[in-house]
C-alpha cells in the first residue's frame, strides 16, 4: 500500500471514530475514564424514542408508599420524608419550625409530637441510617421544609411521598423540602399533583427542582396556570430523565435555565409557550441526550436567546423558522450541538448585537439559512468556527457602514465550504484573525477585503491559514499589517495576483491583488505568498511584483 493510501485510511478512520464518539458520548458521564466507555456505549439503548426508566426506590429504604397507603392515623393530609442520617444524625425542632399548618407528626422510631419539640433519636431502632418522619393535617400544607426557620437543612433527604395534591408556597423553591442545603440527593418526589400557592409574584416556577442533582422522578402534573417565572425550574437535574407532558408557561417572561444541566433529560413537553419569555438564555443547555424540542417555539419576546441549546449534543430536531425579532444577544444558541444537521432555515437576527459562536462546532451541520440579516451584530466571531460540512455560507446583510467589529474565527474549520464569493464588508473589523482558517476546500473568496480598522497584527494573523483549495486571491485589499497565503497552493488565476502594463516586457503591475494592495500608514509588513504562486510568472514579472511591493512599502516574501 502506497504512503498516500495509508494516509487516506487513517483520515477515513479518524473521520468514523470521531463520528463514533460525537453519536455516543451523551450517554458518558463527565469524568469517566477512558475505561469505562465500552460499558457506557454498550449500555446505551437503541431505537429513536427512548423511554424514561421508572424509578424504582433501593431494596434498603423503607418503602413509604406502602407506609402511606397503610396509615391508620386519620388525617385528610398526610407527608413522609425519608433522610439519610449518616452524615447529620440529629434533628431538631422537628414541629413548627419545619411544617406550617401540620397539626402531628411521628418519627421511624416510635416518637410522636403534636407541638414544636427537640427529637433525639433511638439509634437502636431497625432504620438506624434511613429515617422517616410523617407529617399530618386535616388541610392542605402551604409549607414543608425540613430546616430552621429561615435557615438550611441539616439533614440529607432522599424521597418524599404525599396522599394529596400539595399546595406550593410563594418561596423561590417550590416543591416541600427543596429549600434545603442538600436538595441533589433528593431522588423521588411523588405527589398526585402540585398546584401553584401563588403565580403572579416573583417566583412562580422559578429555581422549583433547582439543583437536585439525583432526582429522578417529578409529580406527572404540575398546575402552573398563570406562573410569571420559570428560570431554573428543574435546572441542575442531571438525573432526571422526563418531566410532566404538560407545563403551562404561557404567561412567563423567564424561562432562563429553564432545563439546563439537565443531562439524562430524554424529552420536554411537545408545546412549551414562550410567547412572553424575555429571557431563554440556557433554556435546554447541556441536555445531551435529549434529541428534539417542540416543533413551534415563539421567541418574538426574547431578547436573549444566547446559549439556549448549548451542547445538547443529541439534538437533532429545532423549529424551522425562529422569529428572534426583538433579540439582542444569540451568541452560542446553538454551540455544540455535534448531531443538528439542519438549522432552521428562517432565523430573524435583525436586533441581534452579538451572534459569536451561534453555531461553533456544530460538526454535522449541513443545512444553513440561505439568508441571515446581521447589521446590527458588532461580534460574530465564531459564528460559523467548526461547522465542517456546511458547503456554502449565508448571504449575509450588513449595514452601511458596518458596525461589525470582531469576525475572528467566523468560518475557521469549515472544511468542506466551497466558497465565499459574496461582498461582505470587513472595514469596522478590528479583529479577523483566522476568519477562513483551514477552509481546505475553499476556492473563492471577497475579491474587495478592507482590513484598514484591524486593530494589531495578532488580530489578523492566520486569516487565510491552510486554505489550500483557494484558486485565486483577493484582488482589492487594504491593510496595514501583514498578510500570509502560504499555505493556498492552488492558485490558477494568474490574474487574480497580479496584472502587467505589458506581460512580455512589464515595468509595473497594474491590477490584481499586488496591484491593487493598499496600505494604511504602517512600515515593516510582509505579504507573504510561496513558490506555487510565484511560478505562475517569468522572472521578469517576478522582479516588477517585487519592485512594486516595496515602493508601496510592503515586503514580499515567496
Amino acid at each position: 500500500m502506497s504512503i498516500s493510501s495509508e494516509i487516506t485510511n487513517l483520515a477515513e478512520n479518524r473521520d468514523a471514530i470521531k463520528a463514533a464518539i460525537i453519536g455516543k458520548r451523551p450517554a458518558i458521564l463527565p469524568g469517566s475514564g477512558l475505561s469505562s466507555f465500552p460499558a457506557a456505549i454498550q449500555s446505551i439503548p437503541d431505537g429513536d424514542e427512548p423511554v424514561a426508566p421508572v424509578w424504582a426506590p433501593p431494596d434498603e429504604w423503607p418503602n413509604l408508599r406502602t407506609l402511606i397507603e397503610e396509615d391508620q392515623e386519620g388525617f385528610e393530609y398526610k407527608v413522609y420524608y425519608l433522610f439519610d442520617s449518616s452524615l447529620f444524625p440529629s434533628v431538631p425542632n422537628i414541629m413548627s419550625s419545619f411544617v406550617t399548618m401540620a397539626t402531628k407528626a411521628i418519627t421511624s422510631d416510635g416518637s410522636t409530637y403534636t407541638s414544636n419539640a427537640t427529637h433525639t433519636w433511638n439509634e437502636s431502632s431497625s432504620y438506624g441510617r434511613y429515617r422517616w418522619v410523617a407529617w399530618y393535617s386535616n388541610s392542605n400544607f402551604g409549607k414543608i421544609q425540613f430546616g430552621r426557620s429561615y435557615q438550611y437543612s441539616d439533614v440529607v433527604i432522599l424521597w418524599i411521598v404525599g396522599n394529596k395534591p400539595v399546595v406550593g408556597n410563594n418561596d423561590s423553591y417550590t416543591i416541600p423540602a427543596l429549600k434545603g442545603e442538600y436538595p441533589y440527593y433528593l431522588q423521588s418526589i411523588e405527589f398526585p399533583s402540585v398546584t401553584l400557592n401563588d403565580r403572579s409574584n416573583n417566583y412562580g416556577l422559578n429555581r422549583m427542582f433547582f439543583s437536585a442533582e439525583s432526582l429522578q422522578n417529578v409529580p406527572s402534573v404540575i398546575d402552573s396556570t398563570g406562573a410569571t417565572k420559570a428560570g431554573s425550574m428543574f435546572g441542575g437535574c442531571r438525573y432526571l430523565p422526563s418531566v410532566p407532558k404538560v407545563i403551562d408557561i404561557s404567561e412567563a417572561t423567564d424561562t432562563n435555565s429553564m432545563f439546563a444541566n439537565c443531562w439524562s433529560l430524554l424529552s420536554v413537553p411537545d408545546v412549551l409557550d414562550t410567547s412572553k419569555s424575555l429571557n431563554t438564555s440556557y433554556m435546554f443547555s447541556n441536555c445531551r441526550k435529549l434529541r428534539k424540542v417542540p416543533s413551534a417555539m415563539d421567541l418574538s419576546s426574547a431578547t436573549n436567546t444566547s446559549y439556549m441549546f448549548l451542547d445538547c449534543w443529541s439534538l437533532i430536531s429545532v423549529p424551522e423558522t425562529l422569529d428572534m425579532s426583538s433579540a439582542t444577544n444569540t451568541s452560542s444558541m446553538f454551540s455544540g450541538c455535534h448531531s443538528l444537521e439542519r438549522a432552521p432555515s428562517q432565523i430573524d437576527l435583525s436586533n441581534s448585537t452579538n451572534v459569536s459562536s451561534m453555531f461553533y462546532f456544530c460538526d454535522n451541520l449541513m443545512s444553513v439559512p440561505s439568508s441571515l440579516d446581521i447589521s446590527k451584530a458588532t461580534n460574530a466571531s465564531s459564528m460559523f468556527n467548526g461547522c465542517r460540512k456546511i458547503k456554502s455560507a449565508p448571504v449575509f446583510s450588513l449595514s452601511t457602514p458596518s458596525v461589525l467589529a470582531s469576525a475572528n474565527n467566523m468560518f475557521s474549520e469549515c472544511e468542506s465550504m466551497e466558497s465565499f464569493d459574496q461582498e461582505f464588508d470587513f472595514s469596522a473589523c478590528t479583529t479577523v484573525s483566522a476568519f477562513f482558517a483551514n477552509c481546505i476546500s475553499l476556492t473563492r473568496v471577497p475579491d474587495k477585503i478592507d482590513l484598514s480598522s484591524v486593530s494589531n497584527a495578532p488580530s489578523q494573523n492566520n486569516m487565510f491559514q491552510s486554505c489550500f483549495g483557494l484558486t485565486a486571491l483577493p484582488t482589492h485589499v487594504t491593510s496595514k499589517w501583514s498578510l500570509s497565503f502560504s499555505w493556498s497552493r492552488n492558485i490558477r488565476d494568474k490574474s487574480s495576483v497580479a496584472t502587467f502594463d505589458d506581460d512580455e516586457s512589464p515595468t509595473s503591475v497594474n491590477g490584481g491583488f499586488i496591484g491593487n494592495l493598499n496600505q494604511c500608514p504602517n512600515t515593516g509588513q510582509t505579504i507573504t505568498l510561496n513558490s506555487y504562486i510565484r511560478g505562475l510568472f517569468t522572472s521578469s514579472q517576478q522582479t516588477v511584483i517585487a519592485s512594486t511591493m516595496s515602493t508601496k512599502g510592503w515586503g514580499l516574501a515567496w
